[in-house]
């Protein structure tokens, strides 16, 4: 899936009385949003029924854990990934949720 495949409706990242360059941050940040949903969402699409920790996700996608991990509740409220009841262990030996397609 590419990025332009793909538009979440994020929440504002930006108030309305905040300054200009918020404002133009805040569009930048939508940006890397809707293309880092697409690279995570193409990743677990790939994983089929296995699916993908979030640090799965982010070794196959080239994103940090972190980026992948803030994008799972947008994924997840737009009905197209889910968590499942699986767990696998992260890096750092803890349990992971593992997320597939929805």
């Amino acid at each position: 899936m590419t990025p332009d495949q793909l538009t979440l409706d994020l929440p504002p990242r930006a108030r309305r009385r905040d300054p200009a360059t918020s404002h133009a941050a805040a569009a930048q940040a939508d940006q890397f949003a809707q293309r880092h949903t697409a690279l995570i969402l193409g990743a677990l699409a790939q994983a089929g029924t296995r699916g993908l920790t979030i640090h799965e996700a982010a070794g196959v996608t080239g994103l940090d854990h972190v980026a992948v991990a803030r994008r799972m509740p947008d994924l997840e409220r737009a009905g197209l990934a889910r968590p499942t009841n699986a767990t696998r262990l992260s890096p750092s030996g803890r349990a992971a949720r593992v997320w597939v397609v929805a």
